[in-house]
């Protein structure tokens, strides 16, 4: 299906946010040391970093927003494209964006845990579908093909706006404002609204909707536990 409005996956956004903090340490110690950045006999100014760091995750962002589509939402459905399928509006009873945590040890030994922002497409008469790493603007694409469809549309913004503010506000202190003067008070507050967005909120969203949809979503860990069979994963 060509038509309509494509979502791509986001999955990218982890590992620039990675990138970004791994710049902004980078950027701190050499503030402490010459005020400059060496590598391979090549420098850089301190100074510099914070806007090398940013610019290249911008331009990441921009490439990576045009890369392998995963959905496409039109008048007449949503179309998946891994699996070739269209699910017209007719068959789906409501639509909503959680976060599902996956704890993954598998590549290179190396753990590491993700809030993996879930598009959940409930069908009247078959499986749930779960398609990961999409944005939460796919709501508004739904509601403005079909406003009838039942969406947690408020609550998942909220929870996005949210993230967005802390993961910003990290980066402010780590790039402008400094760790120096950061009061324990504050980092107390903000390892509280860290474990808040790792934690309570995915669980949280899970919870509920399968409260309102009957226990289908699972938080998934590679080690102990599979992803449900009684969903479509994508």
């Amino acid at each position: 299906m060509k038509k309509g409005i494509k979502f791509h996956s986001i999955y990218y956004r982890f590992f620039v946010f990675i990138w970004l903090l791994a710049w902004m340490l980078i950027y701190r110690i050499s503030l402490d040391k010459n005020g400059s950045f060496c590598l391979s006999g090549k420098c850089i100014s301190a100074k510099q970093i914070p806007f090398l760091s940013i610019g290249v995750s911008l331009l990441l962002l921009l490439i990576f927003s045009f890369v392998g589509w995963k959905l496409s939402i039109s008048q007449e459905g949503i179309y998946l494209k891994k699996i070739d399928l269209l699910v017209p509006w007719d068959e789906i009873e409501s639509v909503s964006h959680v976060w599902i945590n996956e704890a993954n040890g598998r590549y290179a030994r190396v753990m590491f845990f993700y809030n993996r922002k879930t598009l959940v497409v409930y069908r009247k008469s078959q499986k749930p579908i779960c398609i990961y790493n999409i944005s939460v603007l796919a709501l508004y694409g739904i509601y403005f093909y079909n406003p009838k469809i039942k969406t947690n549309v408020i609550s998942a913004t909220l929870a996005t706006l949210y993230n967005l503010f802390l993961n910003a506000y990290i980066l402010y202190i780590g790039f402008i404002q400094g760790v120096k003067g950061l009061k324990f008070g504050v980092f107390l507050k903000l390892s509280i609204a860290y474990a808040i967005k790792v934690l309570v909120m995915p669980l949280w969203m899970v919870w509920y909707q399968n409260k309102i949809h009957g226990k289908y979503l699972l938080h998934h860990d590679h080690f102990h536990h599979r992803p449900s069979s009684n969903v479509i994963h994508l």
